[in-house]
């Protein structure tokens, strides 16, 4: 059984993007620009206000210790950026149950301290007993400031 969560933008950082997203379909109704706007081929302001509003902070299973999904660096590099980007906005799992932000960095860092990490220590514990399929080191995950990072950024 394991447990995704999201970080979404706060009420006050959406009313900023609602802000810009209507400034942005006041425009001039002239064919040239309507044609800017609704051509499927180009980035919208519908995908500019979408843009960052559902973001993957990481997994929590039983028996593992908690995985963050880092994203390759885009949102936070580090622990001090993970948690003011996580501070910023609201906390979301995908049941739909919404924490605070101290609620849900106290949980994650809390959960399952000893637990396991997908990496050569493991897999070398699982093929002594013969259990288990294992990926290649490019899918191990790393440790960065005492946090567990997932080496793939498209995990759920």
């Amino acid at each position: 059984m394991s447990t995704n969560y999201y970080r979404v933008p706060s009420f006050n950082e959406m009313q900023v993007r609602r802000e810009k997203l209507v400034t942005a379909v006041v425009c001039d109704l002239q064919m040239p620009t309507i044609h800017h706007h609704l051509n499927p081929n180009k980035h919208t302001m519908w995908d500019e206000f979408r843009l960052g509003s559902y973001i993957h902070l990481g997994k929590r299973s039983v028996g593992w210790r908690f995985v963050w999904n880092f994203h390759n660096d885009k949102y936070y590099h580090d622990a001090e950026s993970l948690f003011e980007f996580i501070r910023a906005g609201l906390v979301l799992d995908e049941y739909g149950a919404m924490y605070t932000a101290d609620e849900f960095i106290e949980m994650a860092m809390a959960w399952y301290p000893d637990g396991h990490i997908y990496n050569q220590e493991y897999v070398d514990r699982q093929r002594e007993h013969n259990i288990g399929y294992y990926y290649g080191q490019d899918r191990f995950d790393t440790v960065r400031d005492n946090l567990v990072v997932c080496s793939s950024v498209d995990f759920l």
